[in-house]
């Protein structure tokens, strides 16, 4: 599984995820897109082989945002990246 990270911020229209590599800060990629006062969740995702033998991929939202002092929501948040990622 490979680990990423993100942050859940809302648009006013709907709630928008952001993922990113696991090297930045999810205060400073909130801050680079100007959504710090607006993030709802922020924390991990692991993403990998779930069932090889259906090739089904795994995605599970996890964790808090240390930098941004949030935590995720993992089942919203895992909805939200399987759907960004185009596995919904």
């Amino acid at each position: 599984m490979n680990k990423t990270k993100y942050i859940v911020y809302d648009d006013s229209l709907c709630a928008q995820i952001l993922i990113f590599g696991p090297t930045l800060q999810h205060g400073d990629v909130a801050d680079q897109m100007g959504v710090r006062d607006r993030v709802i969740s922020a924390g991990f995702l692991s993403i990998g082989i779930k069932d090889i033998d259906e090739l089904e991929i795994g995605v599970s939202a996890y964790g808090r945002s240390i930098s941004l002092d949030i935590d995720s929501n993992p089942e919203t948040d895992t909805f939200l990246a399987r759907y960004a990622l185009g596995f919904e």
